[in-house]
């Protein structure tokens, strides 16, 4: 780790990249593969995706001509699957004499093919490579240099970028961001501190433009930057829905089935369509299309039957009406709620060392719990799984403690799918010990 990082912190690089252009759209994710994308900000949008590393063919892609800049800040954030989980880590590096070498070298050291091995580099590069500056913030009373190189990066799906060349003052605060349409005179929209911004929530068919001033600590403010102008037309379909949560329920005499997923980050969203249907593998189409939600949840409620299954896809779609590839599929059935054998409601009854209930007709997991009160006060719980269906089924009762002649409250419930929800819960029962 020593030797590669003596030979790629400040050296000057010797290796060009491909470059593929703006016009391709970045590659979200792929379940067979995990990739590492460098940023110039924290948040996922892939307007501001600089370029990303496919670890499958250990190629580098870049996405714009205009790459590391020195002393600037960037974001690496890695991307995979576990466990069906999609997984995200971003960590911010700053670039000091730190160029394509270092990313060419990353490509053909067998480092990055682990993930593990990717967070140790990372956190290496942030210990070894950012080396601290010396920067003066005396004021001058002179105001900063017009920032030079203004440009647009990308314009689409409602979203700006826009990207200029750092001011060398070492009294610098940031930058005034100003914007103005065919419709508005120039006001300023925001204030940065980056070389950078991202204008989203954008009208698609609107020309926006844009000028930018830098400001020094003591609010003394440049001349404004020369003026360039874009169209965010709705150019590609959203991202597909990945992560989504279901949870099959019969709740206080309510049967539903409950869906929620990770919102797109995507700033043209307009909501989600779902899909329904009783076999696996379907296609999401017009006919099994039961719902449209702006919501990142929704509740399903209509032609329900207990212990059937029930499978759901979802889509996003933007305003200007693209939809993004089908989601995952996720299933669940919605389950009875147990029948009690003993002890029966609102009885006094001797000391028992089991409940008694009858089992549903599929193997489920089964909670039992007791407490003080019909609220709370929670005094025992006891979680079994089991196969067993269609007959008694006894689940120990062993509570460190327990009153006579005072009401205990109790409930079962059931989970599905190793779900942490309830799919079924019973309403309160009572019983009370006899002395």
């Amino acid at each position: 780790m020593n030797t590669f990082l003596e030979q790629n912190c400040g050296r000057t690089p010797n290796y060009v990249f491909p470059n593929y252009g703006v016009e391709e759209k970045p590659v979200f994710y792929s379940p067979s593969f995990f990739f590492l994308r460098l940023h110039t900000k924290f948040i996922n949008k892939r307007l501001i995706i600089k370029g990303f590393l496919n670890f499958e063919t250990m190629n580098y892609q870049k996405k714009n001509p205009s790459f590391l800049q020195n002393n600037s800040n960037y974001y690496l954030s890695y991307y995979t699957y576990f466990q069906d989980s999609f997984l995200q880590f971003i960590i911010q590096i700053s670039i000091v004499n730190f160029y394509k070498k270092f990313v060419d070298s990353c490509i053909h050291n067998k480092l990055m093919n682990k993930a593990a091995a990717v967070l140790i580099l990372l956190s290496t590069i942030l210990s070894s490579c950012n080396r601290p500056l010396e920067i003066s913030s005396s004021n001058d009373n002179i105001p900063p240099a017009t920032p030079a190189g203004v440009a647009i990066y990308a314009a689409y799906d409602g979203e700006i970028g826009i990207e200029w060349q750092s001011n060398s003052e070492p009294d610098l605060k940031g930058y005034n961001v100003y914007r103005k349409t065919d419709s508005t005179n120039y006001k300023v929209i925001d204030f940065t501190n980056d070389n950078y911004f991202i204008d989203d929530s954008l009208d698609y068919n609107t020309t926006y433009y844009y000028k930018i001033s830098a400001v020094d600590n003591s609010n003394l403010e440049s001349p404004l930057s020369n003026e360039v102008s874009a169209k965010p037309v709705n150019k590609y379909k959203p991202y597909a829905i990945q992560n989504i949560n279901i949870n099959a329920r019969n709740w206080e005499d309510t049967v539903s089935i409950y869906l929620n997923w990770v919102p797109s980050g995507e700033t043209d969203i307009e909501g989600y369509n779902i899909y329904k249907s009783m076999v696996p593998a379907f296609s999401p189409d017009s006919a099994s299309l039961i719902a449209f939600t702006k919501n990142d949840f929704y509740s399903d409620t209509s032609n329900l039957s207990f212990y059937t299954n029930y499978y759901y896809k979802i889509k996003a779609v933007d305003k200007g009406g693209l939809v993004s590839d089908e989601s995952p599929e996720v299933i669940d059935e919605i389950y009875e709620i147990p029948k009690i054998i003993f002890p029966k409601n609102n009885t006094s009854i001797f000391p028992f060392s089991d409940f008694l209930i009858e089992a549903l007709k599929v193997p489920a997991t089964y909670q039992i719990i007791v407490q003080t009160n019909e609220f709370f006060g929670e005094i025992w719980s006891n979680t079994i799984s089991t196969g067993v269906t269609n007959d008694t089924l006894n689940i120990g009762f062993n509570p460190n403690y327990i009153y006579p002649n005072k009401f205990y409250y109790w409930r079962v419930i059931t989970f599905s799918n190793d779900n942490s929800e309830p799919n079924s819960v019973s309403r309160l029962y009572k019983f009370m010990i006899k002395q």
